[in-house]
């Protein structure tokens, strides 16, 4: 394997502020960042529970839920998911928080990607890598969101913020 010091060494083409690899290439990002980078970023946003979500009231005793049949499912659906609180199957994962309020799962997954919110992070994922929400949502494609949430410049809330601008310093 190919050791690199940047990103920039991946010989890629440069759309607008974002650099647009393939499949393969995040891919192989993933597993070059998982340990020192993605392994942390799990334990903490999810306990590496990778179908756990929870639903939006954070330090309020929300309720959380764990999902392994998520494992079956597409980003596309996780997203719908997000979106209106039911499943493809009728499935509802909606809950009632501690202030009595029905909440649709809210930030999914490994890296905890959020939808619909201010950040947006599932569909700024999808934006990047279109084909990743026809791949299940596994632990592996997982990870692959995770190096895009990584590497690449995000507009929230009008700000574009480089979440791991060491990328271009340390050696993968």
């Amino acid at each position: 394997t190919q050791e690199i010091s940047t990103l920039g060494e991946i010989d890629t083409p440069v759309v607008g502020d974002s650099q647009v690899y393939s499949l393969s290439t995040y891919r192989d990002i993933a597993r070059r960042i998982k340990r020192p980078i993605l392994d942390n970023i799990s334990r903490i946003e999810s306990g590496n529970d990778p179908y756990i979500c929870n639903y939006g009231s954070a330090a309020k005793g929300s309720p959380i839920g764990s999902f392994p049949q998520w494992s079956n499912l597409t980003f596309n659906q996780i997203r719908q998911i997000q979106a209106t609180g039911f499943g493809p199957d009728g499935t509802d994962y909606r809950k009632v928080n501690q202030q009595g309020v029905l909440r649709r799962p809210f930030a999914v997954g490994l890296y905890q990607i959020v939808n619909p919110s201010s950040a947006n992070t599932m569909d700024f994922v999808l934006g990047v890598l279109p084909e990743l929400g026809n791949l299940k949502f596994t632990p592996e494609n997982q990870a692959v969101a995770g190096a895009i949430l990584i590497i690449e410049p995000f507009s929230c809330s009008a700000a574009v913020v480089p979440l791991c601008p060491l990328l271009t310093v340390i050696s993968l």
